[in-house]
């Protein structure tokens, strides 16, 4: 079975207020925000620091693996059907215990459960026969889980085990809970059926900041701001940020990428370090390269740091893992 990294994460459904129409001054949602000092370390009694709550997306994936090594993998010589789907020849077949299929690439196009899967599309499957994540041959209009009709283009689709929408890319725009989302750009739903991630067609004040039509943002199951992708260092709660932003339920951040160098917790970050905060405010995890360059023959390697924070910020865990390319680049094709 693919990498769990490799897969669109289950994402999830909404409520539709109204078709997106362009307006001459759309209202700007606002989302809730708590302001937060960088670095302050709230007090602990009696100096005890609480267990870390476990990261849930790091679950669902460990849970993701644990499954995907009971199943069984061939690559078929001739087209070979199992049940309504005819899987390619020569390409990848993934069954589970039951002989389920669970994932391979579809010979030719198929409909299943009443979902028109195109020809050459690479498939994968719940344990209960429904297509999981699939391109479909054509636009259609789904529901999510909240019963809301989605307009999906002809390109990939995330569907729940029960059939409910998850994810796929918009052939019109919508607003989805009062937040107007782009036309062929993709949306995704949590399990309930509210908005988890769009890229906005109209303005979006959160944190204090209003982040312009075009960007692409995500939001927690109770409504709360939940991210951003920001290509262009942005500076959010004192900090020079890039690339994808997370936010805890109370308007903290949760997650950063460093734009620029930032000393925090008796430590220097470069650059480019990832560092993981915790609901309070206290750092919890750092992950930056301190060193890179190449072998003798061309090879890349690097050094990456790993470090744990308790409560009160100091290192409790230390390591370095160092990476070493068995083989040089090769200079790109003309």
């Amino acid at each position: 079975m693919p990498s769990a990294h490799m897969l669109v994460p289950a994402v999830l459904a909404v409520s539709l207020l109204t078709c997106a129409a362009p307006e001459p001054a759309p209202v700007i949602p606002v989302l809730p925000s708590v302001p937060s000092t960088p670095g302050a370390v709230p007090p602990r009694p009696n100096g005890a620091c609480p267990p870390d709550s476990p990261d849930k997306y790091e679950e669902l994936l460990a849970a993701m693996r644990r499954e995907e090594a009971t199943h069984t993998h061939v690559v078929p010589e001739h087209d070979t059907r199992f049940g309504a789907v005819v899987c390619k020849a020569k390409q990848g077949v993934w069954r589970d215990p039951t002989g389920q299929v669970r994932a391979c690439t579809v010979a030719r196009p198929v409909t299943v459960s009443g979902i028109d899967i195109g020809a050459d599309a690479y498939t994968l499957f719940h344990a209960n026969g429904h297509p999981w994540q699939t391109h479909v041959a054509h636009p259609i209009t789904w529901k999510t889980a909240a019963g809301v009709v989605v307009p999906c283009a002809a390109d990939l689709v995330v569907f729940s085990k029960t059939g409910a929408l998850e994810h796929c890319k918009l052939h019109r725009p919508m607003v989805l809970d009062g937040v107007a989302c782009r036309a062929g750009e993709s949306v995704a739903f949590h399990p309930g059926g509210r908005l988890w991630a769009a890229t906005i067609d109209a303005p979006v004040l959160a944190l204090g900041i209003t982040f312009p039509e075009g960007k692409r943002l995500s939001w927690h199951e109770d409504g709360s701001f939940a991210g951003a992708y920001v290509t262009e260092p942005w500076e959010i709660q004192g900090f020079v940020v890039r690339s994808d932003v997370k936010v805890h339920p109370n308007g903290k951040l949760a997650e950063i990428v460093l734009a620029q160098p930032r000393d925090l917790a008796g430590q220097s970050f470069p650059a480019g370090a990832k560092l993981r905060f915790r609901a309070d405010g206290t750092l919890q995890r750092a992950d930056y390269v301190s060193k890179r360059g190449f072998m003798i023959h061309g090879e890349p390697w690097s050094d990456t740091v790993h470090l744990t924070f308790d409560c009160h910020e100091k290192v409790v865990e230390s390591h370095t893992e160092h990476f070493q390319a068995d083989h040089a680049p090769h200079p790109p094709k003309r």
